[in-house]
């Protein structure tokens, strides 16, 4: 929402609607800056510094794989489910919304590490991948029919398929229920 006032305020470049005129001083967003942070910038990106820092700490972490073969190894030894994300991780909206919702979040990452061995088949625009790793997901995504991204191949520890899934609006807890199902399945 471009504002018809002129310039914009001290603290944010935007011109927004909710910024006053220059002569009625400072927006809301350059009181709020100054009443929290005061006139000390050190304050200010040590504070920023700390909070990033805790929030980069808190995004749970998986272990992905990138070579097919060993997983494939590690959930036959482990009695797992086998899970390869087809992804275009740099370039695909939908990839990346699952990244954000699902594999992202604490719940998930725990959940893999107890049931499953994840392996990230990639289809990059602008990252480099390996002679070998290419070619990997290339045969990886032929052998299982993949047609877009994303796209989710669940499979027991014998590498038979027992889940094909996609993109799911919403949050984890299709993923995470379907592949408990997948999981069941493969016992049965």
């Amino acid at each position: 929402m471009a504002s018809v006032r002129g310039r914009a305020c001290a603290s944010c470049p935007r011109r927004l609607a909710s910024c006053p005129p220059a002569s009625l001083g400072a927006c809301a967003n350059d009181r709020f800056r100054r009443k929290v942070w005061g006139e000390n910038p050190s304050l200010h990106c040590s504070l920023s510094a700390l909070i990033l820092l805790s929030l980069v700490s808190a995004r749970a972490e998986a272990n992905w794989s990138t070579n097919f073969a060993k997983a494939q190894a590690d959930a036959k030894s482990a009695h797992k489910l086998l899970l390869i994300n087809f992804s275009g991780s740099d370039w695909c909206g939908w990839c990346k919304r699952l990244e954000a919702e699902v594999f992202s979040k604490p719940e998930f990452a725990q959940y893999a590490k107890d049931n499953l061995v994840l392996v990230m088949a990639d289809f990059p625009r602008r990252t480099p991948l390996t002679d070998e790793v290419r070619k990997q997901n290339y045969e990886l995504a032929e052998r299982f029919q993949v047609e877009g991204f994303p796209t989710i191949v669940i499979l027991n520890g014998d590498g038979k398929m027992v889940g094909h899934l996609g993109y799911m609006p919403g949050d984890q807890t299709l993923l995470l229920a379907s592949s408990r199902n997948c999981r069941r399945a493969s016992r049965a």
